[in-house]
């Protein structure tokens, strides 16, 4: 599980680093006695199927896609700009915007972000940036 943590965070921090505690809570509560070996296993199994779902709990109605959700989770789970962020997302990233040897497509995107996270910092700008180019929903 923790390596699928690891693999996956890129794509939407804020959601592995919840479950990357959770893994470390069972994980504690196991070796304080709290938790026996087959209980600690029945949670692992269902928190691994929970991360695995392609809906997850918790979220709006209109929070239903991968990226989305990844929006979500790290806006401070804030739907208008998520929502709106997506939107000029899809309509600004061609085919190919990913490509170094393109930069210009890069920047259209980037541009069109910054243009929605207008109130955000520069460090906040380029968290958000990392997580939209490692959504292969974009």
């Amino acid at each position: 599980m923790r390596k699928m943590i690891i693999n996956e965070r890129p794509a939407n921090p804020a959601y592995f680093d919840k479950i990357s505690e959770l893994l470390n809570q069972l994980l504690q509560d196991q070796k304080e006695g709290k938790l026996q070996y087959k209980e600690l296993i029945e949670k692992l199994i269902v928190k691994i199927k929970d991360v695995r779902s392609k809906k997850k709990p918790n979220y709006p109605p209109t929070i239903d896609t991968l990226g989305k959700q990844a929006l979500y989770d790290n806006l401070d789970r804030n739907e208008e700009i998520s929502l709106r962020l997506n939107e000029t997302i899809k309509s600004n990233a061609k085919h190919g915007w990913r490509d170094p040897n393109v930069p210009a497509k890069m920047k259209q995107v980037r541009l069109s972000v910054r243009t929605v996270l207008s109130d955000f910092s520069d460090e906040k700008f380029n968290e958000i940036m990392e997580i939209i180019i490692a959504q292969k929903e974009y």
